[in-house]
């Protein structure tokens, strides 16, 4: 299986990743994809990062998604999170950046260009899969599955999906 981890990264989402790096290599975990919820996508993306750097696997690339979720307010979750999204938990500084493209261009290409069905380990809100299949509808049928940590997350791409497609 090959997957991508799309999270907003507070306290939940690293216990999340932490424990998929404990079990999947570096091929099978090709991305991480940020997106703005718990916290803002800056601060999201510098926890994924910093979390790869704690478990010492920068080969893992971070991208960096949209700020913004698609049709309301972004209201995050900083008074469960803390300011850094990771309540002080020590986790060192990141030694890299993120990719210089967005997650919603990565996810994009990913899904174009791949030899085989990827998985898609959705952690936060749906915002840069929403981007994804809504402008190109077509790639939902390249995606194996979808891994949400949220019934309510399922249905509403579904739905997405089912409006697009039919």
């Amino acid at each position: 299986m090959k997957f991508i981890i799309d999270t907003d990264p507070g306290t939940d989402d690293a216990v999340a990743i932490l424990i998929a790096l404990a079990h999947f290599t570096d091929e099978e975990l090709l991305a991480i994809t940020t997106v703005a919820g718990n916290v803002g996508v800056d601060v999201g993306t510098r926890n994924a990062l910093r979390i790869l750097e704690h478990a010492k696997r920068n080969s893992i690339p971070v991208y960096k998604g949209e700020s913004e979720p698609l049709n309301r307010d972004l209201l995050t979750a900083e008074w469960v999170h803390g300011t850094d999204g990771l309540n002080g938990v020590g986790f060192p500084e990141p030694s890299k950046s993120e990719e210089s493209s967005g997650a919603v261009d990565y996810i994009t290409e990913l899904l174009k260009n791949s030899d085989e069905k990827i998985t898609i380990c959705v952690l936060g809100p749906m915002t840069n899969i929403g981007k994804v299949l809504s402008a190109n509808p077509e790639l939902a049928k390249n995606i194996d599955q979808i891994i949400s940590w949220e019934e309510e997350q399922v249905s509403e791409i579904i739905h997405l999906w089912q409006s697009l497609i039919f």
